[in-house]
């Protein structure tokens, strides 16, 4: 199967053989271009039974374009510098997309295969859960805010540097509540209560601040309530 070789070439090709320095050289054409020759070289050892003119055409094709994506990526990181974990992730899903529709028109068995994982998706089931999680995860940002800014809005505005951390760290949690209602699982969400108690602690014990212990037990009801029941009201209408 040309697909998984092609996936399994661009995770290794960006985690395993990519060190620090050659993250900071990608800031460069060289460094781009080095990147995309390591990541064509891993391309045909996985596929080398495999390759025909048209497979070595879509490979390099492919690496040129993930040289266009990262190359994208740079130019945008400036404007996003505070959200590089998003980058992190539309990066990926575009190389995975491009590998998708390489293999779609040069593999009949791949395109049979993709054709197949689709139809036992349930492309309306996939939606809904698509919904689910964007409400959760990130509604739930806003709806914890909105809280917080009226109980706690001295507190709130103080250091809004810190509280962007405090919304990432509330988005995983969301994220983890929200999985543990689908799979049945609730006592997954009682350690989640117990290791942010513990890793908070010294926090909390720091500031010294009664506000401060305040925003965090608020911050952290509200955004846990909000997950809890909207993925208990998606079990139970669907």
């Amino acid at each position: 199967m040309l697909l998984w070789r092609l996936l399994l070439a661009l995770f290794v090709s960006d985690f395993l053989l990519q060190n620090g320095w050659l993250i900071k050289s990608k800031k460069y054409i060289w460094g781009l271009v080095l990147h995309c020759l390591i990541y064509l070289a891993v391309m045909l050892i996985f596929t080398a039974n495999l390759l025909s003119a048209k497979v070595i055409l879509t490979l390099l094709i492919l690496a040129f374009l993930h040289g266009v994506v990262d190359y994208g990526k740079n130019l945008l990181h400036p404007l996003l510098d505070n959200k590089e974990w998003l980058l992190f992730l539309v990066d990926q899903i575009i190389h995975i997309i491009t590998i998708i529709l390489a293999v779609w028109f040069i593999s009949v068995p791949d395109r049979i295969y993709i054709l197949s994982c689709v139809n036992r998706l349930f492309v309306d089931l996939l939606l809904q859960y698509l919904i689910l999680f964007t409400v959760t995860v990130f509604g739930g940002i806003f709806f914890t805010d909105s809280i917080l800014k009226v109980i706690l809005k001295e507190v709130y505005e103080k250091d809004n540097h810190q509280y962007q951390a405090s919304r990432l760290i509330g988005m995983s949690e969301r994220l983890l509540i929200t999985i543990a209602v689908l799979i049945e699982h609730y006592e997954l969400i009682g350690f989640l209560i117990a290791a942010k108690s513990l890793m908070r602690l010294p926090e909390i014990q720091d500031r010294n601040t009664e506000n401060y212990s305040n925003y965090i037990l608020v911050g952290t009801l509200v955004s846990y309530s909000w997950a809890l029941s909207i993925a208990l009201l998606f079990n139970k209408l669907l």
